[in-house]
């Protein structure tokens, strides 16, 4: 038992607190505990006033509401003589009438709940904790939570949704990150207020480095420390090991919990990621960038189709040893002559045509009576449509796609490039898409068992394993190097997933050695 005061993220928050306050984090700031006592001064000081917090689970937002009854509780405590008599005024003037492990309601009518999903009623100030991993687990829960508990809170309330994050640049919680990033013109107590604090705020996070005097940073962890100090974070040599010791304990999700900078933490890797750590590695290898299209070499275009769900189109070009991933389109319930629109814009704007339009095999006539996908596309002007035929486990299709995705060069602005929102629904870029798709375990009668995750994340996967498919069967020969390295390479679809060793020999990514002396030719003398 101690007296609270206020670290300095709980002062710099609450001195710049704002109508509705987006507060993305690491751990271990104390936040929740400066809104449980703030929420209590609300009540305790004001009639009528109601106060709310959704947490994760009821567990934890009876946590959190504990503090605050631990804290009127002790208001008066003789240990203190500073302030025993002034709250035992408080106490004598606003009496607890009400206390559960869910809800505190005093004398003068103010009340204090916590819950884990939306109430009824008008709220003066919501505080939602956790809000990126309910976003990333309960997407159903997160939405209900914007419907139903922000539109509660009246223009002049607080809302505070303060969170770590998971989900990468997709869910819920990133696009009110987004949203309170884009700060308008007209700022109104209805915008939302960004506020960040990493783990380097936190005084806490360092090491004694004069104990560890032969301690140096790796290459890579230098080099992560330089790119900081170029954009004004400086750390000391104690927060430098501390950092290092952390990392090596969090591995990959050390910017999901102890993020330096808020790009960092949107770039993190998602738990159970099919590609993000690929992609990662793409970024640091310098290969997520922008470059120009080769007029004279053909495009190709791969597909996964939705009438209600996400239809997705990749734009690829094949040149030299790396396939090239140039754009992408995503969109749903848009007629066909949508996306066909799109295939000619690229041509046009490109200068140079597409060879091959690669779809799924729901894309073929199944021999009902209603119209095909292929039919319909051919109708609206597309040509040279190829049906990928089906493979006959989602797995094998998802490790043609690991072992493509190394090889790749990905056109860094096209695919970050957020996609038109339909129908109020926020469509991921097609980099967001790739990192959100995962796997989650499920029980199968056998015990548990890893199966991707059907999500809006999913078609972006769905439409780069077509042509990961379509390279695999030889669908596209003689279009480059990188085509007769894959070619027939489906043979292998009955490869054995506990094999280990077969298994990485097959996935491995190839070494252009003879490929690049022909290749690399054109190139310079194109150049």
């Amino acid at each position: 038992k101690v007296k609270f005061h206020m670290n300095p993220v709980q002062q710099d928050v609450y001195r710049r607190r704002w109508h509705r306050m987006v507060i993305p984090k690491s751990r271990q700031h104390g936040l929740s505990t400066l809104w449980a006592l703030f929420m209590l001064d609300v009540c305790l000081f004001n009639a009528n006033k109601t106060c709310g917090i959704i947490d994760r689970t009821d567990a934890e937002g009876q946590k959190k509401l504990d503090k605050a009854r631990f804290a009127y509780d002790h208001l008066d405590d003789p240990d203190d003589p500073a302030t025993a008599e002034l709250g035992k005024l408080v106490k004598s003037s606003v009496p607890l009438v009400k206390a559960n492990a869910n809800e505190l309601r005093f004398q003068n009518d103010s009340s204090y709940w916590s819950s884990v999903s939306p109430r009824g009623g008008t709220l003066q100030v919501l505080h939602v904790s956790e809000y990126g991993p309910i976003a990333y687990s309960d997407p159903t829960r997160a939405n209900e939570i914007k419907t139903g508990a922000f539109p509660t809170v009246p223009t002049k309330g607080l809302i505070i949704v303060e969170s770590t994050h998971k989900g990468g640049r997709s869910g819920v919680f990133y696009e009110l990150i987004s949203k309170a990033r884009n700060v308008p013109e007209v700022f109104t107590e209805a915008n939302w207020r960004l506020y960040f604090y990493g783990w380097n705020m936190d005084a806490r996070n360092t090491i004694d480095a004069e104990r560890f005097p032969y301690w140096k940073p790796s290459k890579e962890e230098q080099e992560f420390f330089d790119a900081l100090a170029k954009q004004g974070i400086k750390l000391t040599r104690g927060q430098q090991l501390w950092w290092s010791r952390k990392k090596q304990e969090m591995g990959d999700f050390m910017g999901t919990e102890y993020p330096t900078t808020i790009e960092e933490m949107l770039d993190s890797v998602i738990k159970g990621s099919v590609y993000g750590p690929t992609l990662n590695k793409l970024r640091e290898e310098k290969r997520v960038i922008d470059f120009p299209v080769d007029d004279k070499t053909p495009l190709y275009t791969s597909w996964d189709l939705g009438n209600s769900d996400l239809t997705v189109v990749w734009l690829w070009q094949f040149v030299g040893p790396y396939p090239r991933i140039v754009d992408v389109f995503a969109s749903c319930r848009a007629h066909p002559s949508r996306y066909v629109e799109v295939v000619h814009d690229w041509e046009y704007g490109f200068g140079t045509k597409v060879a091959a339009n690669f779809l799924p095999h729901d894309g073929a006539p199944a021999g009902g009576s209603g119209p095909s996908w292929k039919g319909e596309l051919e109708r609206c002007g597309l040509k040279n449509i190829r049906i990928v035929p089906r493979t006959p486990d989602v797995w094998i299709g998802i490790n043609h796609g690991r072992r493509l995705l190394p090889m790749c060069v990905i056109h860094a602005r096209n695919c970050s490039r957020p996609q038109p929102d339909v129908e109020g629904m926020t469509i991921p870029s097609g980099l967001e898409g790739r990192e959100g798709y995962r796997v989650e375990e499920t029980p199968d009668g056998k015990g548990m068992k890893e199966m991707p995750v059907h999500d809006i994340n999913s078609h972006y996967a769905d439409a780069f394993r077509t042509m990961a498919e379509a390279l695999a069967r030889g669908m596209l020969r003689g279009a480059s190097a990188v085509e007769r390295v894959f070619r027939n390479s489906a043979e292998d679809d009955n490869l054995e997933r506990s094999d280990e060793d077969k298994f990485m020999k097959m996935f491995n990514p190839p070494k252009p050695k003879v490929i690049c002396g022909i290749h690399h030719k054109e190139l310079r003398r194109r150049a």
